[in-house]
């Protein structure tokens, strides 16, 4: 899940009406990294915000739609991925994770609207959004051995995934499902570390850095 942070150059998400129908022509990139959800073998980990209030609106699809979440990635928000493999996760390295997360303070933010990726995935669009994307730029100028998507993509679209690569009829009902239970309302008070075992596969909470409260 989560494949669309970064979108290419001269795409854009759409977004559905009412009725369920697309406003735009916003398509897929192709050739992006491995998604959260994929088979991949890698022994991973990813920064992420949680957001355990969208859970209620959005777990059941997720459940469904969504391969992460059957791996165990709550709802959430990208911020990099992928980060560190396991094994370089070091006290060092968490010290220099915790000193950037530090420089920002916590911040309100809402889910207010229903968007896609083309036609196979669909997410819910924080707003605003540039908290997100600011915490993204710090992580990749403090470490730019990891590119968000491996560099698949240019631009920034936090985005918390709703479906991903499931039937275009299946994104919609659930896009319409979700639709009347907005806005989900939020607060970022701290960035999780999340790390990907391959055996058995999953994903967990390695560490949590909190947001500056000042």
């Amino acid at each position: 899940a989560c494949q669309g942070i970064y979108r290419s150059a001269g795409l854009s998400s759409t977004q559905v009406d009412a009725g369920g129908r697309f406003r735009g022509r916003g398509t897929q990139p192709e050739g992006h990294a491995l998604p959260m959800g994929s088979t991949s073998d890698r022994n991973e980990s990813a920064l992420v915000v949680v957001v355990p209030e969208a859970e209620t609106v959005v777990g059941p699809w997720r459940n469904r739609l969504d391969p992460a979440a059957a791996l165990g990635m709550p709802a959430h928000i990208t911020l990099l991925y992928p980060f560190a493999p396991t094994s370089m996760i070091r006290e060092d390295l968490m010290a220099k994770v915790s000193d950037i997360v530090q420089r920002f303070p916590t911040f309100d933010f809402s889910l207010a609207s229903v968007r896609w990726f083309g036609e196979n995935v669909v997410y819910l669009a924080p707003d605003p959004a540039e908290r997100f994307v600011n915490l993204t730029r710090a992580f990749v100028v403090a470490f730019p051995d990891w590119r968000p998507y491996d560099g698949a993509y240019d631009e920034t679209v936090p985005h918390l995934t709703l479906g991903d690569r499931q039937s275009t009829e299946r994104l919609r009902e659930a896009s319409l499902a979700v639709q009347p239970a907005l806005p989900v309302r939020s607060t970022a008070h701290e960035v999780c570390l999340m790390i990907r075992s391959k055996s058995p596969p999953s994903w967990t909470v390695r560490d949590r850095f909190p947001l500056s409260e000042t």
